[in-house]
C-alpha cells in the first residue's frame, strides 16, 4: 500500500518495527545453538546486494564501524 519494495518489507517488519531488539554475539548464538542440539553450525559470511553484511564482506568504507559483526546467519543440523 506504500510502495515498499517487497525484498524490504523483512527489513521494515523485522528491524524497524519491532519494539525490542536484543543483539547478541556470534558466540552466544552458538553457544545456545549447542545446547539445543545442533551440529554442523556455520555462520553465514554472506549476503544479497542489498544486506549490511555484504557491505562488510566487500569491506565498503565504514561498513564494520556503521554495522559492527553484521547480521547472525546460521546454516546448522540438529541431531
Amino acid at each position: 500500500m506504500i510502495g515498499i519494495p517487497d525484498n524490504r518489507i523483512f527489513y521494515m517488519l523485522d528491524h524497524v518495527m519491532v519494539p525490542i531488539n536484543i543483539q547478541l554475539t556470534p558466540a552466544e548464538i552458538e553457544d545456545a545453538l549447542k545446547t539445543a542440539g545442533a551440529v554442523d553450525i556455520r555462520r553465514l559470511q554472506r549476503g544479497t546486494d542489498f544486506d549490511r553484511i555484504e557491505s562488510i564482506y566487500r569491506r565498503d568504507p565504514y561498513a564494520e564501524v556503521k554495522y559492527g559483526v553484521g547480521e547472525n546467519r546460521y546454516v546448522f543440523t540438529k541431531k
